[in-house]
C-alpha cells in the first residue's frame, strides 16, 4: 500500500500573540491535503495556493523531506507557506522518519534486518530498500536535526510525521534491536527459533497469538518496539517545545491500530493511546480499496480512533484519492468517504493527496464537500458584540424574569438559549484564565443541549465574583465534555438550576460592559426557564428542521430509490416529545432470513429528521428484498427495500 501519508486565523494569532490571550471555541475542521514537494516544483507556488483556496482547502501537509532522503528546496519552502498563510491555509511539514534513501546510502549498516528464513537465511539478514533501522547509532539525532532545520528556518504551523512505525514484525533483527532486547530480559535466542522452526505461522497470526496471550519473551520484544516509536515521538515534540513551542506536532498512523491495536502493536509498534498524550493530531490512512473495504469503513476507523486517544488529540481522517489496482475511487466514493469520516466524529478529513485530486477528477467534489464543512463552520463575534448580546439578554430578563428561547446575533443569526449559555460560561472562564483580560472574540455555540434534569433552588443570595468565576469554568468544562448545560451549578453547599444562572451570567457580562469592571458580585434572580433550550435558528448538522415541527411519534420512511442499485437513502424521525434528550438509535439492515447485513447507525440521537445511506457498490449481496429496521428502546419500526443488481 503506497504510503503518504486548525487553521489558526492569522489575525487572530496577530492580536492574541502580545497578551498570551487563550481562546475557548469550537476549533476548525480541518479541510487538508497532503501535498508532494514536486508538486510545487511543477505547478509553481501560486498556482497550488490558488488552486488550495479556490477550494475550500484550510491545511497541507507538505512533504520536506521524503523516502529519497532529499529536502524540498528552502526557497521554495519559504515562497509557498508565505503565500499559504496569506490565502489563510496552514502548512504543516510532512517528514517520511523511518525511510531514508540518503541515509542508507552513506550508511549501509543502517539498513533493517529482517528475521530468519528458513531457505534464505538462518540468521537475521539486511533489507536492500531505504527502511532505516530507528536504532541505529546516530539516526535518531540525524532525524532531530533534520526537523530542528525545519523548525528554525521555515515559518511553519508544525510538524507532520509519516512512518514512524515499524513496517511489519519481520523487520528490526539487527544487533542492535537484539541487544536492547537482551538487556531487557528478553530470550532473543529462543525469539529468532520461533521463526527458524516456524516461520509461515510466525509471520501471520502465530507471533501476535503468543504476544496476545502474554508470551514473555514476545511481549517484551513488541513493547521495546513500541518504546522506540514513543521515544522518537517525545525526543520530537520536546525538540518543537525548545524551538517553536507554538507549532503543532501531528503524525499520520496506520488504521488498524484504531480497530485491532494488538494487530498493529506488532507489527507496526504504533500505538494510538501510548502516542495520543504527545500528538496533536493523528491521521488514520484509512484507504479503504487498499483494505478491501467500503467507505463506510472510514465511520468505523474514525469512531475506534476517537475511543483511543488523549482528549488533546485530534482525530483527521486519511481519504483516498488514487486509484488502486486500476480500481477507480467513484465521485460517490470520495463524497462517501467525506461523509462517513464525519459521521465517525472525525475532526477533519485529509486526502491523499493534492496529485492525485488532479489526476482522478476529485476536485469537484472536494469542493462540494470542503466547501460544505467551511460554511457549517461555527463563527466569532467581537468583545463588543458579546457584552451587548448580555445587555439584551439582562434587559429582557428584568422585564420578564424568563430566560429567552434565543439571542439574536444579527439579521440572520441568532443562538439558542443552551447555546448562549455555553458562550457566556466560556466568555468568564477565558477571561479569568487570561490574566483578566476579555477575550476579542466567542464563537458562536450551536447543537448544546438542554439542561437533562433541571434542579436547584433560586434564591436572592449573592454570588461572589471569585465564586461566579469558578463555577463558571466547572459548567463550561462539563459542557466541553457532554454537550449538554448541568443539570445545576453549586456553590458550596448551594445549588442553582440553569435559569437562575444565566441571569447571573448575563448580568456580569452586562455590568463589566457598563462599568469596565467585573463585579464585586451577582444577586440571584428567580428566572423561569425557556420553552426550548435548543432551539437554533437554523439547522444543525445531519437534522433537517427545515419543513416545519418535528412530528411527536418515531418515524421511518420508505428508502428511495426503491428497488435501488448501488445505493438509497433512508430517512428517520426522533420524535420532538423527547424533549431534547438524546437517545439511542439503531438503524440496521437484515436479508429475507434475518441476518444482520449492515449497521448504519448505532449511536446517540436528539429530536430531529435523518437521512442514513445504505451503500452496496462493493459488497457481494445479491439482488432480493431486504428489511430495514430502526429501534429505539421500545420503539421498533421495520419496513423493505429492493436492490436490484
Amino acid at each position: 500500500m503506497r504510503t503518504k501519508i486548525n487553521r489558526y486565523m492569522l489575525l487572530v494569532l496577530l492580536l492574541f500573540s502580545f497578551f498570551q490571550v487563550k481562546i475557548y471555541a469550537q476549533e476548525t475542521k480541518t479541510r487538508g491535503l497532503w501535498l508532494w514537494g514536486s508538486t510545487l516544483s511543477q505547478q509553481g507556488s501560486s498556482a497550488v495556493v490558488n488552486k488550495l483556496k479556490d477550494n475550500y482547502v484550510n491545511k497541507v501537509y507538505l512533504l520536506v523531506k521524503g523516502t529519497a532522503g532529499t529536502k524540498t528546496s528552502a526557497s521554495l519552502l519559504t515562497e509557498f507557506i508565505t503565500m499559504a498563510h496569506a490565502a489563510g491555509i496552514e502548512v504543516h511539514l510532512w517528514y517520511i522518519v523511518a525511510d531514508d534513501n540518503v541515509y542508507v546510502s552513506a550508511h549501509p549498516e543502517a539498513h533493517q534486518y529482517r528475521c530468519p528464513k528458513p531457505g534464505t537465511s538462518n540468521n537475521p539478514y539486511p533489507n536492500t530498500d531505504s527502511r532505516v533501522n530507528l536504532l541505529y547509532p546516530g539516526y535518531k539525532q540525524y532525524v532531530l536535526d533534520n526537523i530542528k532545520y525545519f523548525l528554525d528556518n521555515f515559518n511553519c504551523d508544525g510538524i507532520h510525521l509519516d512512518v514512524i512505525r515499524y513496517g511489519h514484525l519481520v523487520y528490526s533483527f539487527d544487533k542492535n534491536h537484539l541487544q536492547k532486547a537482551a538487556s531487557l530480559g528478553c530470550d532473543t535466542l529462543r525469539l529468532l527459533n520461533l521463526f527458524r522452526n516456524d516461520y509461515s505461522n510466525m509471520t501471520t497470526t502465530g507471533f501476535i497469538n503468543l504476544y496476545i496471550s502474554g508470551d514473555p519473551d514476545v511481549v517484551k520484544w513488541v513493547t521495546m518496539r513500541k518504546n522506540i516509536v514513543y521515544d522518537y515521538i517525545k525526543s520530537i515534540k520536546d525538540l518543537i517545545q525548545q524551538n517553536k513551542p507554538n507549532a503543532k506536532l501531528t503524525a499520520a498512523f496506520m488504521p488498524e491500530g484504531a480497530y485491532a491495536s494488538d494487530y498493529a502493536d506488532v507489527h507496526y509498534s504504533q500505538n494510538y493511546t501510548l502516542n495520543s498524550p504527545l500528538l496533536d493530531e493523528i491521521a488514520p490512512m484509512s484507504y479503504f480499496q487498499s483494505y478491501g473495504q467500503p467507505p463506510s469503513w472510514l465511520k468505523t476507523v474514525t469512531q475506534e480512533a476517537k475511543k483511543r486517544v488523549s482528549s488533546n488529540c485530534k482525530i483527521i481522517t486519511g481519504l483516498q484519492l488514487w486509484t488502486e489496482n486500476g480500481d477507480e475511487v467513484t465521485p460517490s466514493e470520495l463524497r462517501y468517504q467525506v461523509q462517513f469520516a464525519f459521521e465517525g466524529g472525525a475532526d477533519g478529513v485529509v486526502g491523499f493527496n493534492y496529485a492525485h485530486a488532479s489526476t482522478y477528477g476529485h476536485w469537484t467534489v472536494l469542493k462540494e464537500e470542503f466547501k460544505k464543512i467551511a460554511e457549517s463552520e461555527p463563527k466569532s463575534i467581537t468583545n463588543t458584540q458579546m457584552q451587548e448580546m448580555c445587555r439584551v439578554v439582562s434587559d429582557s430578563m428584568t422585564a420578564t424574569t424568563k430566560v429567552p428561547n434565543s439571542v439574536r446575533v444579527d439579521s440572520s443569526t441568532v443562538v439558542s438559549a443552551a447555546g448562549f449559555y455555553y458562550m457566556m460560561v466560556n466568555y468568564l472562564r477565558a477571561y479569568k484564565e487570561n490574566n483578566n483580560t476579555a477575550p476579542a472574540q466567542t464563537s458562536i455555540i450551536k447543537n448544546i443541549a438542554g439542561p437533562a434534569n433541571a434542579r436547584g433552588v433560586q434564591t436572592g443570595n449573592r454570588i461572589m465574583l471569585a465564586d461566579i468565576f469558578n463555577i463558571s469554568k466547572t459548567d463550561a468544562d462539563y459542557i466541553d465534555l457532554n454537550k449538554k448545560l448541568p443539570d445545576c451549578s453549586k456553590v458550596d453547599t448551594v445549588e442553582y438550576d440553569a435559569p437562575a444562572m444565566f441571569w447571573v451570567y448575563a448580568r456580569t457580562i452586562n455590568w463589566f460592559r457598563e462599568k469596565g469592571v467585573m463585579p464585586n458580585y451577582a444577586t440571584v434572580k428567580q428566572c423561569t426557564g425557556p420553552a426550548t433550550w435548543t432551539y437554533d435558528g437554523s439547522t444543525s448538522v445531519k437534522i433537517d428542521q427545515t419543513q416545519g415541527s418535528i412530528p411527536s411519534d418515531f418515524i421511518l420512511y420508505q428508502n428511495y430509490p426503491n428497488p435501488f442499485n448501488p445505493e438509497t437513502t433512508i430517512e428517520y424521525v426522533i420524535p420532538s416529545n423527547l424533549r431534547g434528550k438524546m437517545i439511542n438509535v439503531t438503524l440496521k439492515v437484515f436479508d429475507v432470513l434475518g441476518r444482520e447485513v449492515a449497521t448504519l447507525v448505532d449511536e446517540l440521537k436528539q429530536p430531529g429528521k435523518y437521512s442514513s445511506t445504505f451503500y452496496t457498490l462493493r459488497s457481494s449481496l445479491p439482488s432480493g428484498v431486504y428489511f430495514y429496521r430502526l429501534t429505539s428502546g421500545n420503539n421498533t419500526l421495520v419496513r423493505k427495500m429492493m436492490l436490484l443488481r
